[in-house]
């Protein structure tokens, strides 16, 4: 009657199984890929708050801004992402890598016309060869057909 009632044995689970060699080491990869999350998770929070405080102390810095979209893009928050770096260009328009991630997030919702926009403008305020490569990259890599690409590199 006692071995019935002993815990998990009486619902059918053997405790003694979660000791034996795949059940452990299933259970330690699991433990550590949580804590992974769990770490990078904490550090994203630790940066978006330092960036929010510099936000606050500087506030009409639009690298700060720029820098929260970068952040907010890597974690693929891409709606915060937009937003700041939006705020970003409005603040300074010569923030030329803030516009090539802005328009890799209008190409990501599907907006191309404001993607090709951004462009354009990007490549009216820089001669930066690196800048024309990131318009030509990107361009590509969400297959803009080449004469849309060829328009605007000689715009």
């Amino acid at each position: 009657m006692l071995k019935m009632l002993d815990g998990l044995k009486f619902w059918g689970i053997n405790p003694d199984l979660l000791f034996v060699f795949p059940y452990n080491a299933i259970a330690g990869a699991l433990a550590a890929y949580l804590l992974y999350y769990l770490f990078r998770h904490a550090i994203f929070i630790m940066k978006r708050n330092e960036l929010e405080r510099n936000l606050i102390k500087f506030p009409g810095l639009a690298e700060v801004r720029a820098q929260l979209g970068d952040l907010n893009f890597d974690k693929k928050y891409y709606r915060a992402a937009r937003i700041y770096y939006a705020q970003a260009i409005d603040m300074h328009p010569g923030l030329h890598y803030a516009r090539l991630r802005l328009a890799e997030i209008h190409f990501m919702s599907g907006e191309t016309q404001k993607a090709l926009e951004q462009m354009s403008e990007l490549l009216k305020r820089t001669s930066e060869e690196k800048y024309k490569y990131g318009v030509k990259m990107l361009m590509s890599k969400w297959a803009v057909p080449p004469e849309v690409i060829s328009g605007i590199m000689n715009s």
